[in-house]
């Protein structure tokens, strides 16, 4: 019997680097762990068809992070991009049948306009940026070439996610500005609530999926939103200094985007997601290293 493969698209990206380590590091001696990026294997070029045919088998698993991720200032040739990726891997699969599809989705398909104080996975998708439509249209584009292919799909759209060299507006790069004595610049008042989960608790709610024959869309977020004014003020407390902030006029609407867990729960049970104090802590102690 083939060893069990694991391939991991987007594997340079911040996701997908750690879900990539810890992978080789957990895993390797039990299983074959390879990933891609773009300077490996372009998924935009049709060459990479080529590339990837031959390297997919019936024991593979693939974790599907490539995309060009720019939620705001994203342009008509980055959707195309991210479809032409999602299309040119769809057609390996004329070729070759993984064991199991998990593709990397996002809650910007909700709506990144739209108020959403209860998102749950039965929540009509409402995007409004090239990047949330492109994430959408891969979304249906794969669930229904893995249908056809008879191929177990899942589907797993994520909150913002932070962590040590993440350097996204949120708490990674607010923690950073308030070390180096920065400015954190915050649109409007800061009071619209958002749902954050650290990088390690992604990998770890990831892995447990992966152990399990779980098909279908699932959203993963603590459950517990909080605020960016919020995020400032633990901040301040952790770093015991004060800190610079300068809020700024908005340009996008005021809305709260917070997600629930319920479904998800009833396959990781009572797994313990990290507070934004908590996270907040593991990041100054990774900085400090």
């Amino acid at each position: 019997m083939r060893k069990e493969k694991v391939i991991i698209f987007g594997n340079t990206s911040f996701i997908g680097k750690n879900l990539y380590n810890f992978f080789k590091k957990n895993y390797q001696k039990k299983i074959t762990v390879d990933g891609f990026g773009s300077k490996k294997v372009n998924l935009i070029k049709s060459k990479s068809i080529n590339q990837l045919k031959n390297i997919i088998n019936k024991q593979t698993t693939i974790f599907f992070l490539s995309v060009i991720a720019k939620q705001t200032g994203g342009t008509i040739q980055d959707f195309n991009n991210n479809i032409k990726m999602v299309e040119n891997f769809s057609k390996v699969l004329n070729f070759k049948k993984p064991k199991k599809i998990v593709f990397f989705s996002t809650q910007s398909i909700y709506g990144e306009d739209t108020n959403n104080n209860s998102i749950t996975e039965e929540t009509k998708p409402n995007p409004t940026s090239f990047y949330g439509i492109a994430k959408y249209s891969s979304e249906r584009l794969l669930s229904k070439i893995s249908k056809d292919y008879k191929i177990p799909f899942l589907l797993l759209r994520m909150p913002r996610i932070y962590g040590p060299t993440d350097i996204n507006y949120g708490p990674s790069k607010f923690m950073v500005n308030g070390l180096k004595n920065k400015t954190i610049e915050i649109w409007g008042d800061g009071q619209e609530k958002r749902d954050y989960v650290y990088i390690d608790d992604l990998i770890k709610v990831v892995i447990k999926l992966y152990k399990k024959k779980i098909t279908g869309e699932l959203n993963i977020c603590s459950g517990h939103p909080v605020s960016f004014k919020k995020i400032l003020e633990k901040i301040k407390k952790i770093l015991n200094k004060k800190i610079n902030v300068k809020y700024k006029k908005r340009t996008r609407p005021k809305v709260n985007h917070v997600m629930k867990n319920n479904h998800l729960k009833k396959f990781i049970g009572d797994f313990k997601f990290l507070s934004i104090k908590q996270g907040l802590e593991s990041l100054l102690k990774a900085y400090n290293k």
